[in-house]
């Protein structure tokens, strides 16, 4: 990741998928499994985006064990702003301490 962005190559993008089953979620690349948790809705101001509190049960790293984050569902696509400095973002843009991902439905 460079300046808050990362880009994954296409054919890494195509296997990556996201799986969410009421508070819990999955996370596969090419069919392995990256990263498992917990959800839960996080209460925000009028006005402001939705938000999530992430509890990773397999992140390597302490910091990313509990990432706030704002959300967008928008008909087949699903934005994610995650704060991985543990700070919630006030706006999808990815930064040094955001990672903003838009995950697409499959049929």
């Amino acid at each position: 990741m460079q300046g808050g962005k990362a880009t994954l190559p296409p054919e890494q993008v195509k296997e990556l998928k996201l799986f969410i089953d009421g508070e819990t979620y999955k996370v596969t690349l090419k069919e392995r499994e990256t990263d498992k948790g917990k959800l839960a809705a996080a209460k925000t101001a009028r006005g402001e985006p939705k938000a999530l509190d992430i509890a990773s049960d397999v992140a390597p790293e302490k910091k990313l064990k509990n990432m706030p984050a704002i959300y967008e569902l928008d008909g087949e696509s699903l934005k994610v702003c995650y704060g991985l400095d543990g700070k919630r973002p006030k706006e999808f843009k990815a930064a040094d301490e955001a990672l903003l991902i838009v995950y697409k439905k499959v049929k």
